[in-house]
């Protein structure tokens, strides 16, 4: 596969907090990916998928009290290719989330709350097909056409509504203030995909849902990814969450992210393709830290696990190693090399990124 994103030898750090990302921390993402980015709260999910749209960049320093920025953001696609996208003009930027778009943990802080529900797909709509004017009869068809489908896939209203009368729904002219949680955060996902863009970037897009409704979110996701995989526009969709178990069945690459309560956070511990999720087995070659996700969704599968496998308690951690592995002061396989300055290295095609190749 191609690369679609490239974030190269990035780092950033804010200026009242302790708070850092890298430096020199490098990750792609191709073209067709379906990519889970997982991690305890706190570790720097929710910051890394504010850059990979470029939300976070050179203009917005002080706005975010940055004391160092440095690296570079690449989009791989159309005229973007040439142009580091954390460097650039905001109306490149605008142009750029066009195709990149991104759905944020907080949908009521994202979304105009006076604006009605099929307002805002409308809008939505013709950000991403600027040539379709509610004006002109055949082109308002096909307006309502690409709403009718979303709204029927991201469950806002029932598939049993037909296409005639689901301008006549309730929730559909209801203002988005006046939404339940789970119904702003379905509106919000609508959103996003009205634009219909090349790059989705879910921030938690699960959270507040019932478990069905979370089930169906998921099926839709995996649904739009497949229909376009063999095509020569595939869809790129990543995934930011802390709920492992929610969204394992349903990538195809994870990255998991680790942060110290205290200090230097923010680190890309391990890399790895998705193979039905190792069938659950927490055995294998893999970071300490990722064995305790693995557990996390085997504590509900089977009563044969031990939780904290290989992971010591967190717990009054002042040593802060900023050189070597982030993960060195809580581990049970710590050695002296650990604290060195790490390099990517392979083995078995799991990849390790900041640790070490535990034995």
């Amino acid at each position: 596969m191609n690369k679609i994103i490239e974030l190269k030898d990035f780092g950033l750090k804010f200026e009242e907090s302790r708070f850092e990302i890298g430096p020199k921390l490098n990750l792609n993402i191709y073209n067709g990916d379906f990519l889970g980015i997982v991690g305890e709260s706190g570790c720097g999910k929710s910051t890394l998928g504010k850059i990979l749209i470029g939300l976070i960049n050179r203009h917005e320093i002080d706005t975010y009290n940055l004391n160092y920025f440095e690296g570079e953001l690449n989009y791989f696609k159309d005229d973007f290719s040439q142009i580091n996208l954390l460097d650039t003009s905001n109306k490149i930027l605008r142009d750029y989330r066009k195709s990149v778009q991104m759905i944020f943990q907080n949908p009521r802080s994202t979304l105009n709350l006076k604006m009605t529900v099929i307002d805002t797909l409308i809008e939505a709509v013709q950000i991403g097909k600027p040539y379709l004017k509610m004006y002109r009869k055949n082109d308002k068809i096909k307006i309502f056409d690409i709403i009718y489908g979303i709204v029927i896939r991201t469950d806002i209203i029932s598939n049993e509504v037909n296409r005639d009368s689901f301008l006549q729904k309730q929730i559909i002219n209801k203002l988005n203030g006046n939404l339940s949680g789970g119904e702003r955060r379905r509106v919000s996902i609508a959103k996003a995909m009205c634009v219909e863009p090349d790059v989705i970037v879910a921030d938690e897009p699960l959270a507040s849902l019932d478990a069905s409704i979370k089930y169906n979110i998921l099926n839709y996701f995996k649904k739009e990814w497949e229909s376009r995989r063999e095509t020569d526009n595939p869809l790129t969709i990543i995934i930011i969450s802390h709920d492992f178990g929610a969204v394992v069945n349903t990538c195809n690459r994870f990255i998991v992210m680790f942060g110290n309560l205290i200090g230097k956070r923010a680190n890309i511990i391990e890399e790895y393709n998705n193979t039905k999720m190792f069938n659950f087995k927490s055995d294998n070659n893999y970071h300490p830290y990722t064995k305790k996700l693995i557990n996390s969704v085997n504590y509900f599968l089977t009563d044969d696990v031990e939780i904290n496998n290989g992971i010591k308690e967190i717990k009054n951690q002042v040593e802060i190693n900023t050189e070597g592995c982030v993960y060195a002061t809580v581990c049970e396989k710590f050695e002296n090399n650990c604290l060195e300055p790490s390099t990517l290295k392979v083995k078995n095609e799991k990849y390790h990124l900041n640790s070490c190749i535990i034995k």
